[in-house]
């Protein structure tokens, strides 16, 4: 075999996250049967310090990758990946997030099934750094972060931006991420709208959560503004999935949005220290929330002509700048 691999990150003001990412990168192995790997970060509008420490990384890095620092200004995270996607040459297409560690031994098992043949796409596991870990977290706090390691089976929807390999084959289907989703747009998770298209257009989907890479978020993310602030993202973005892609009927969306709201301050009413005094948020008031900000999104989203045919790989309307 004589494949050739891109590592495709994009980044946005995290230079010094994204330095530790690219210095893991370093230490990990190449198979032999990989004949090149390209690593191709995209820089989306970044005003701190990324630059230089590319221009770093590209010194050490380029006796074992063909290194590919691209720019794209216009925000958002799917137009920074989308074009990196037109500069990949890679048979497979690894995703890694900026702020993430990969192991020593990360490419092989991520890429191996894809390359024989056997798999599509394959998620693999994401662990949240172990200084980051809190007592209060529950699984909701580990989903919000972007972890795996608490999913108890295969079959639960893995998030796979941060840690995952897609089939360059795929592309030709579904030829971008949703301009419309992830960071810098509506909500977030670009990724798991991307592998909802994956999986509704028939394609192998793999999971690997024995290959771990390390997750470190900044410590801002455990406060209860940023959890509040992530399930309001999660209510957009369900909201634009649902009316855009999945098409679901709703008959009654303002009384729908009415009984959110009642059951979240009831909720509230009834547990009135765990909700002051917790460090974040209680597990019970986070999908409660995403569930009102759903609501109130979808009354927003209804208004607009869908951008997808019911589960659609290709977006209809097009690129929304």
């Amino acid at each position: 075999m004589n494949a050739v691999i891109s590592i495709l990150i994009a980044t946005r003001n995290r230079c010094d996250e994204l330095a530790q990412t690219l210095h893991s990168l370093e230490a990990t192995r190449i198979p032999p049967t990989i004949r090149q790997v390209e690593l191709i970060v995209i820089d989306n509008g970044s005003t701190d310090a990324t630059p230089e420490v590319l221009r770093t990384a590209g010194q050490r890095l380029g006796s074992q990758f063909t290194c590919k620092w691209l720019t794209m200004p216009l925000p958002g995270k799917s137009r920074a990946l989308n074009h990196g996607l037109a500069h990949a040459t890679g048979t497979v297409l690894l995703f890694v997030d900026d702020d993430v560690r990969v192991p020593r031994d990360w490419i092989e098992p991520m890429t191996a099934a894809i390359l024989a043949d056997q798999r599509d796409a394959i998620a693999g596991g994401i662990r949240l750094a172990d200084e980051l870990v809190r007592p209060w977290m529950r699984d909701v706090h580990f989903d919000y972060l972007a972890c795996t390691s608490h999913k108890r089976s295969r079959q639960e929807h893995p998030t796979v931006g941060a840690n995952c390999a897609i089939a360059q084959r795929v592309f030709t289907r579904i030829p971008q991420f949703d301009p419309e989703v992830g960071p810098g747009a509506v909500g977030h998770a670009e990724d798991l709208l991307f592998w909802l298209q994956m999986r509704a257009a028939g394609f192998r989907l793999g999971v690997r959560f024995d290959v771990e890479v390390e997750h470190h978020p900044s410590a801002g993310r455990l406060t209860r503004s940023a959890f509040l602030s992530m399930a309001e993202k999660n209510g957009d973005w369900e909201a634009y999935v649902d009316y855009h892609w999945s098409h679901t009927p709703r008959r009654t969306p303002y009384i729908s949005l009415v009984k959110a709201w009642t059951k979240l301050w009831v909720a509230r009413f009834l547990h009135p220290l765990e909700w002051w005094m917790h460090p974040a948020a209680p597990e019970w008031e986070l999908p409660l929330l995403v569930h009102l900000r759903f609501r109130r999104r979808y009354l927003a989203e209804r208004r607009k002509r869908r951008n997808y045919e019911r589960h659609g790989s290709v977006k209809a309307a097009g690129e929304v700048r």
